[in-house]
């Protein structure tokens, strides 16, 4: 693991990188902040790997955040309008056009008591909300029951600094 800290906006490097597969993961942004992209040499590689010294010329890495994430609040049901708790909800970018997006994309928690989840920031656009008593993982099987159970579910607009409360029907990850 290659880390660095940077507050907003502002500058990190990293020192001593070997030429390999990396993976950039950005943690802790707060409020209505989220991740909206990371380019190496002008090209985009949030969702797929890293290769530092890859890039001809003199590449820059950056990271693009933004500021006017919207939330989505899932409430859970079953069939009845009754609440689920410890149900597990899975959002799915609609625009993730792939399974390997699909799995690098997603973002996943499980309900309280009173069967509510919220996500952090989320890039404004569309999203699809699944529910199941599972909780996803990256496995090609689990990817793909994920792709059927959003072919199931209508999308949900999720608008720039918006909190939008989205009722989901738990089922069963076919």
């Amino acid at each position: 693991d290659v880390t660095a800290k940077s507050s907003l906006p502002g500058a990190f490097s990293f020192d001593g990188l070997t030429m390999t597969d990396y993976a950039a993961t950005i943690t802790g942004l707060r409020g209505n902040f989220y991740l909206k992209d990371v380019t190496y040499a002008d090209r985009s590689v949030r969702f797929e790997p890293l290769r530092p010294g890859s890039a001809s010329g003199d590449a820059v890495l950056r990271v693009v955040v933004a500021r006017d994430g919207g939330i989505i609040q899932a409430k859970v049901t079953d069939k009845d309008g009754n609440a689920i708790s410890d149900s597990f909800v899975t959002v799915i970018p609609a625009a993730a056009a792939s399974e390997a997006m699909i799995a690098a994309s997603y973002v996943s928690g499980q309900t309280d008591q009173t069967g509510t989840w919220k996500t952090g920031a989320l890039a404004p656009g569309k999203y699809y909300v699944v529910a199941s008593d599972s909780g996803p993982d990256k496995t090609p099987e689990t990817i793909a029951k994920l792709v059927a159970a959003r072919s199931r579910v209508d999308p949900v607009e999720v608008g720039p600094n918006a909190t939008v409360t989205a009722t989901v029907l738990q089922r069963e990850l076919e």
